[in-house]
């Protein structure tokens, strides 16, 4: 069986940008959930769906039962939305919203 060990956990929470220094309590616990998780999708792999269609419940929709896009001019609203979003996020330079890189470690 596939166990996630604690450098698992920490190139994880890296990745997903949570935390660059976790502690062993955090680490353990994520560990432990994680296991848990993956316990349960083995567990669902073993449940026999040979029977189900997998296309029963689609429903496609077609052009004409889209709605029209509306165009919000109400331009205090849209400011002041803006103005939250930008002020509430961590890191701005020139009402621009600063995140980290993708690609590379900036």
């Amino acid at each position: 069986m596939f166990a996630v060990s604690d450098e698992d956990v920490k190139k994880i929470l890296n990745l997903a940008r949570l935390s660059e220094d976790p502690g062993q309590p955090l680490i353990e616990k994520i560990k432990e959930q994680l296991n848990q998780f993956l316990e349960y999708a083995k567990d669902v792999q073993k449940v026999d769906v040979s029977s189900v269609d997998p296309f029963k419940g689609i429903r496609t929709i077609s052009l004409d039962e889209l709605r029209e896009d509306e165009i919000d001019v109400d331009q205090e609203k849209y400011a002041r939305v803006r103005s939250n979003i930008i002020n509430n996020f961590p890191k701005t330079q020139n009402n621009l919203l600063v995140i980290k890189g993708i690609f590379d470690n900036s």
